[in-house]
């Protein structure tokens, strides 16, 4: 999910998204988030998301996402689960 032009995120979005990381979980489909701007990642953080979808599936952009989904090797200081606010 490609989150650059998300720049809030409310109560109903977060429990959404908490949704739809259950549906695709039991489905053995990973979901991928990158280009979450500050605030965003602040009420992912919050709402613990990191944690139920892996930090290593959020990322600083897309390119990235793609990398990490075909197996390829990318710059892991690129990923958002360690990168400050």
């Amino acid at each position: 999910i490609d989150g650059s032009g998300i720049n809030s995120i409310d109560s109903t979005a977060i429990y959404e998204v908490k949704r739809m990381i259950i549906y695709y979980k039991k489905r053995e489909i990973k979901l991928l988030f990158s280009g979450l701007k500050g605030p965003v990642r602040d009420q992912f953080r919050k709402h613990k998301i990191y944690t139920e979808c892996g930090e290593e599936h959020f990322f600083v952009n897309i390119e990235n996402a793609i990398s990490y989904s075909k197996g390829e090797d990318f710059e892991s200081k690129g990923n958002i689960a360690r990168q400050a606010n």
